[in-house]
C-alpha cells in the first residue's frame, strides 16, 4: 500500500489580504470609527496630517452643520497658528466629525470643499490608508471576515442556494 503525504504548505486564507483590503478597508475603518481616530492619534505622522488638515478646515470652514462644535471650539482655541495647533493637538476640540470627514465624505461633496481643506484631507486619507493594515483592529477585521467565509463554505444549507447564516 502506497503512503499518501500530506502537503505542508498553509491552508490559502478563504480571502486574499490584498483583495480585501481593495474591497472592504474603509468599511472596516468606518465601522470601527473609534479605533481608528485612535489609532490616528497614536501615530505621530498621521497625528501631525490630522492637525494640518483641521487647521486648514478651521480657517476654511465649510458649511456643514455637525462642523459646528469644531468650529466653536476651534474659534477658542487661540489666535496664532502654533497656539491652535497645540489646541488641536492636545485634544481640546472636538475633532471626531471633522476626521470622519476626511475619511468617509464622498467624491462628490469633497469636490465643494476649498482646495487647501480637500488636499489636506486628501493627504490625510491617503496616509491612513496606508498604514491601516499594519492596525490589529483591521487584521482583526479580516480574520474575522474570512472565518465567516469559511463557515459559509461549511454550511450544509450552501446546497439549498447559499447560506443564510444559519
Amino acid at each position: 500500500m502506497e503512503h499518501i503525504r500530506q502537503n505542508d504548505a498553509p491552508a490559502e486564507p478563504v480571502i486574499e489580504w490584498q483583495q480585501w483590503l481593495d474591497n472592504d478597508l474603509l468599511n472596516t475603518l468606518g465601522n470601527r470609527d473609534a479605533y481608528t481616530f485612535e489609532a490616528i492619534w497614536d501615530d505621530e505622522a498621521l497625528r501631525k496630517l490630522a492637525c494640518q488638515y483641521m487647521l486648514a478646515l478651521g480657517h476654511n470652514r465649510i458649511n456643514i452643520v455637525r462642523l459646528d462644535a469644531f468650529y466653536r471650539e476651534f474659534a477658542t482655541c487661540g489666535d496664532t497658528l502654533h497656539e491652535q495647533a497645540a489646541s488641536l493637538l492636545d485634544g481640546n476640540v472636538t475633532n471626531d466629525d471633522a476626521l470622519d470627514m476626511a475619511l468617509f465624505a464622498p467624491k462628490q461633496a469633497r469636490d465643494t470643499w476649498p482646495e487647501m481643506v480637500r488636499y489636506k484631507a486628501d493627504q490625510l486619507r491617503a496616509a491612513v490608508l496606508a498604514k491601516a493594515p499594519e492596525w490589529g483592529f483591521v487584521k482583526e477585521a479580516y480574520d474575522d471576515d474570512c472565518e465567516r467565509e469559511e463557515m459559509k463554505k461549511r454550511c450544509p444549507c450552501r446546497f439549498n442556494g447559499g447560506c443564510v447564516g444559519c
